[in-house]
């Protein structure tokens, strides 16, 4: 992700289970990075924990923060789920 962006998209899918009523819901959310150094990219591979992370991205990793230029759409969407998303479908789902 050295000088470039990532994308992430998310889905959910609700479905009450009674009334059988489904919301469906994609986010996005992009990061834009700078020059990350060889050596932060390097001590990052050593630790390891990278290596179990979607994709390696490690946004709220203090050796990586430095480097986020921008961030469009919420983090949460970046590091799993969109909770606004969610909270947005769930008001729906719940609604006559």
């Amino acid at each position: 992700y050295k000088n470039n962006f990532c994308t992430t998209v998310g889905s959910i899918v609700l479905t009450d289970t009674i009334s059988r009523k489904r919301v469906i819901g994609v986010s996005t959310a992009s990061i834009y990075f700078g020059n990350i150094s060889d050596e932060v990219i390097e001590s990052m591979l050593a630790e390891g924990e990278v290596l179990y992370c979607a994709g390696g991205l490690m946004v709220e990793h203090p050796l990586i923060q430095p480097y986020v230029l921008k961030i469009e759409g919420s983090l949460n969407s970046l590091m799993g789920i969109c909770t606004n998303l969610l909270d947005t479908l769930m008001t729906e789902l719940n609604q006559n």
